[in-house]
């Protein structure tokens, strides 16, 4: 019998965008007036496979909680490093009662403009692997 996993959806969404060099964090950087991170969690909410998403924020994030956002979401604090917020994130599904059978989507809050159709695409993929898939788009080199 070949049955679904359930995806969880997560977006990190802890950084502070030092790099981006504007005064607020990247992810909540206005563009049609709404979010970036809206945008995004608006972007997985086109998938059939996914119905909720975990948010990744900073600790003293309060910014995250007064959006309204496309799916039903819920919060994890995230760590100083990306990969400290991804670990708080799995924790935190981890902790929902997860199955290692599930499969966990990890999206990045300032990348809104991926493909509805690339999302399940990698989805469908990691359904197929036993490690997973990963969404990466070639680079043209000039």
């Amino acid at each position: 019998m070949n049955t679904i996993p359930n995806i969880h959806a997560m977006i990190v969404a802890a950084g502070r965008g030092s790099r981006f060099g504007a005064s607020i964090a990247k992810q909540y950087t206005m563009l049609e007036g709404q979010t970036l991170l809206q945008h995004s969690v608006a972007r997985l909410a086109y998938s059939d496979y996914i119905d909720k998403c975990l948010l990744v924020i900073s600790a003293d994030d309060s910014t995250a909680q007064q959006l309204e956002f496309a799916l039903p979401v819920r919060y994890a604090v995230g760590g100083a490093e990306r990969w400290q917020s991804v670990q708080s994130g799995v924790e935190a599904i981890s902790q929902t009662g997860a199955d290692d059978s599930d499969l966990v989507l990890i999206h990045d809050a300032a990348r809104p403009a991926v493909p509805s159709s690339d999302i399940d695409q990698v989805i469908e993929a990691a359904m197929l692997e036993p490690y997973g898939a990963i969404l990466a788009t070639p680079v043209p080199i000039r």
